[in-house]
């Protein structure tokens, strides 16, 4: 088994452009969509996301810190998809 550990972020680019994205939205009318205050809260929020599909819509980054194996038998959990998007 490997664990790894590390923070997930978000670039500055990236926060600008979803910002933008959700203006336009708010433009257009759309309910309950709002800007982010920072790129700390987008990244944060888009690994909370219970809907996959909205979390791959943010440029997320990961950087590893740590990492460690274990030989010992354990319950390994398998994600249904692969992670694509960070």
């Amino acid at each position: 088994m490997l664990e790894v550990r590390g923070e997930v972020y978000m670039r500055r680019a990236d926060f600008e452009a979803l910002n933008e994205k959700q203006r336009e939205k708010i433009a257009q009318g759309a309910k309950g969509e709002k800007t982010f205050v920072n790129p700390r809260n987008a990244a944060a929020g888009g690994v909370r996301q219970l809907d996959p599909a909205i979390a791959a819509q943010r440029r997320l980054s990961f950087l590893p810190m740590a990492w460690e194996t274990s030989r010992r038998p354990s319950r390994v959990v398998r994600a249904s998809k692969p992670i694509t998007s960070c």
